[in-house]
């Protein structure tokens, strides 16, 4: 199972780098998940804290779970 969830964290990792390339191209990016396993909201909080330095920093990333959590409830 550690190879498994590795592999999902890499996945994830690829999907965001590949939404930073093409959102720098200023193209729209969709991500969609299909299995139910809610990684969507993984995968955008990864990827705001790959492209802003904000979100890099301690309340950045305080506002980032915030925002999230409370779209989760």
């Amino acid at each position: 199972t550690k190879l498994i969830n590795l592999y999902l964290w890499l996945t994830m990792l690829w999907i965001s780098l590949m939404y930073r390339i093409f959102y720098l191209q200023g193209q729209q990016v969709l991500l969609e998940e299909t299995y139910g396993l809610d990684r969507v909201s993984q995968v955008l909080v990864l990827t705001e804290i790959i492209m802003d330095p904000f979100f890099r920093t301690f309340d950045g990333l305080t506002l980032l779970f915030k925002s999230n959590l409370s779209a989760m409830v």
